[in-house]
């Protein structure tokens, strides 16, 4: 049975009012949907609706109501961003997911589950968290979505790392991924004399 999927868009200011900027996030979540084998069973728009300072949002207070009304699946929190260095022009894809579960410890992601990852941090240790982290890196050719966004030259690979948070107890807290050009970034990494290190071969 294919994974059930609702998406939520939202723009903050449409000055032209033809709703552009919501029809383009549906778009990629659509296209992210069919890539993952997800059925899409609604989408959410908040169109020209502001969240600053509280400020109510129609669409995502319909989403969390149909979504305790359901029981299927974990509800969680997906913020993508397209995160650009402005010295360089290189490009680099960054998702974050949040479960309810983890938003329910700490009322600011709750609020702003698009709270950068670094505060998201600070803001699990003063809940009482000790974190520590996981994280996966790997290497592949890109998707076509990916190598449009990342604007991406012919037969380069893309790095793809995975970055789980772990809370008291090693449970986990928040999942991350981080996508870029392979030939336009590094990856660097402090190192102790007791850090694990483990090589996994991967099956095509």
């Amino acid at each position: 049975m294919a994974i059930r999927a609702a998406i939520y868009v939202r723009i903050s200011q449409d000055r032209g009012g033809a709703g552009l900027g919501v029809a383009r996030q549906e778009e990629d979540c659509r296209a992210l949907c069919a890539r993952k084998g997800w059925d899409v069973v609604d989408v959410y728009p908040d169109n020209d609706v502001s969240a600053y300072s509280g400020a109510p949002r129609p669409k995502w207070q319909e989403l969390l109501e149909d979504i305790n009304e359901g029981d299927e699946g974990e509800a969680l929190f997906g913020v993508d961003r397209l995160l650009v260095d402005p010295d360089t022009g290189t490009r680099a894809l960054h998702r974050v997911l949040i479960p309810f579960t983890t938003a329910d410890q700490a009322e600011q992601l709750a609020a702003a589950p698009d709270t950068e990852p670094e505060q998201i941090y600070a803001i699990l240790t003063a809940a009482g968290h000790k974190l520590t982290w996981h994280e996966t890196v790997s290497a592949r050719m890109p998707l076509p979505d990916e190598r449009s966004t990342l604007d991406t030259p012919d037969a380069t690979p893309i790095l793809h790392t995975t970055r789980v948070t772990l809370g008291t107890d090693d449970h986990p807290l928040l999942l991350e991924e981080l996508r870029t050009n392979a030939d336009r970034a590094q990856l660097a990494y402090r190192i102790t004399a007791d850090t694990s290190r483990r090589i996994n071969a991967v099956r095509d």
